[in-house]
């Protein structure tokens, strides 16, 4: 399996954490008691799901071009409009 590793400075780690957690609305408390995924555990659960919904995006619209491209030629062979 591959490996991918970001560097993030010690200087704005909280910083990035707090954003990552922010645009994701993470929640130091639930129901009263400490959440159980930590900031850091939380943001590297949010860029992996990031990342697989990329790849997921884009191989839904290959998919689907591929899919319109076939349906075109198709209906473009099979279909005959008299003019």
């Amino acid at each position: 399996m591959a490996e991918v590793t970001f560097v993030i400075p010690n200087g704005i780690l909280d910083r990035v954490l707090d954003g990552v957690a922010y645009a994701n609305n993470y929640q130091d408390t639930i129901g009263g008691e400490p959440n159980p995924e930590s900031k850091p555990e939380f943001a590297r659960r949010m860029i992996r799901n990031y990342i697989k919904d990329c790849v997921i995006a884009y191989e839904a619209a290959q998919a689907g071009d591929s899919a319109a491209s076939a349906a075109r030629v198709a209906a473009e062979s099979e279909i005959a409009i008299d003019e």
